[in-house]
């Protein structure tokens, strides 16, 4: 009994639904990866700040405590320059993540109202956001992801610049058609310039021949 064996179209078109497969799967799945660094930075930033929070409205080592935003660091201390390196907490925050807005963050004790209000903003390399919110009261929130938005006004600069360059090549066109106008008009006016100076001689011409009748006159005289 024969086996049935693939022909070399169907081996071929297996490998190309392969490759096309792998090349829509491969960046949907990092883009994912980014995403998901950038959920774990934000819950890794707010359980650092409540931690802090926490920790200062029980008085622990009887100190304030704080976050160092940048590096995911809860630190003990008034500030993160003047903190106990020896009680820093890390968590790590991703190399896809950048963080900016407040750079630290600390809480009073007993209150635990933090001395810096304002916004944690967290960015993926692919220009995903996340935005963590602490208010004056010590309360914090964050945003979902936000996507980065184009708007249409870059695409209406492109197209601008376009036909600004359309407009002075029509310029340079036309300023070119005009001086050679100008040049053709000026020959024309030289051309009929020495018309008249052929006419002109013709009229001397004339003028011969009518001295050449005087004299027959006066002969015949």
């Amino acid at each position: 009994m024969k086996q049935k064996s693939f022909t070399a179209i169907e081996t071929l078109l297996t490998i190309g639904v392969i490759a096309v497969t792998t090349g829509v799967s491969i960046p949907m799945y990092r883009n994912f990866q980014i995403r998901t660094d950038l959920d774990l930075a934000t819950e890794q930033t707010i359980q650092a700040l409540r931690s802090a929070q926490v920790r200062s409205q029980a008085g622990e080592e009887d100190a304030q405590w704080g976050v160092w935003t940048s590096d995911g660091v809860i630190f003990q201390g008034e500030t993160y320059a003047l903190r106990n390196p020896d009680a820093d907490e890390e968590y790590p925050v991703p190399s896809t993540i950048s963080v900016s807005g407040l750079d630290q963050v600390t809480f009073s004790r007993v209150d635990g109202v933090p001395q810096y209000v304002g916004d944690i903003v967290l960015e993926a390399i692919n220009g995903d956001q996340r935005t963590i919110t602490i208010s004056a009261d010590g309360v914090l929130s964050s945003t979902g992801i936000e996507s980065p938005v184009f708007s249409d006004d870059d695409d209406a600069d492109d197209d601008d610049d376009d036909s600004g360059d359309d407009d002075s090549g029509s310029d340079d066109d036309s300023g070119d058609d005009d001086s050679g106008s100008d040049d053709d008009s000026d020959d024309d006016d030289s051309g009929s310039g020495d018309d008249d100076s052929g006419s002109g001689d013709d009229d001397s011409g004339s003028g011969d021949d009518d001295s050449g009748s005087g004299d027959d006159d006066s002969g015949s005289g």
